[in-house]
């Protein structure tokens, strides 16, 4: 695909190409799919054939000499799982803490049906430390936060995660303290209608 953009590009007169000074610009940078999928993630094979987390945003800053000031990691308030995975383990009880309506994620030949597992906290950190310990070493003054959605899929007040001392439960309020007391800023997003 490239090559014959490359081709139309090289071949056509009214096209100009230019790269922007992201120095005159407050950016916004996405990351692609989570940190355990990323290529070069112990959970290869099933993982997503590029990089995740912070690894292209070091790269563009670098390039265009610019900092960033937040880093805003995002979770759902539970794992999900689209496609085979072996090390993936669904939890049997998640139907009795969460209510998923899913209509983007459908069944499918390629990759069956979606799974559900606790989110396992220990996990996700220990890959958010690894993947933010890059960015800092660099940009020592960018600060992380924590994201969570999904929050409306639970159907009680609290809901299991997966902490060090196994399966806790947590509410919004003290799953936002846990992280206040740690120094990382947290912010909760539940939006039936958007399916979040």
């Amino acid at each position: 695909v490239y090559h014959k953009i490359q081709e139309i590009i090289d071949t056509t007169e009214n096209i100009i190409v230019t790269t922007p000074n992201l120095q005159e610009y407050n950016c916004i940078f996405e990351g692609s799919q989570g940190l355990a999928l990323d290529e070069y993630s112990k959970y290869f094979p099933y993982v997503t054939r590029s990089r995740t987390g912070l690894t292209n945003v070091i790269d563009l800053c670098r390039e265009h000499n610019i900092t960033i000031d937040d880093v805003y990691y995002i979770s759902r308030v539970y794992q999900s799982r689209h496609g085979e995975d072996k090390f993936f383990k669904e939890s049997p009880t998640f139907g009795q803490f969460f209510e998923v309506e899913d209509l983007t994620n459908v069944n499918n030949d390629w990759q069956d049906s979606l799974k559900f597992a606790f989110l396992n906290i220990v996990e996700m950190e220990a890959r958010i430390e690894k993947d933010f310990s890059l960015f800092v070493d660099l940009y020592p003054e960018t600060k992380q936060h924590r994201v969570f959605t999904c929050v409306d899929q639970a159907t009680h007040e609290t809901f299991p995660l997966i902490t060090e001392d196994g399966p806790n439960f947590f509410s919004a309020d003290s799953l936002e303290l846990s992280y206040d007391l740690a120094g990382i800023g947290t912010l909760f997003f539940s939006n039936k209608e958007n399916n979040m």
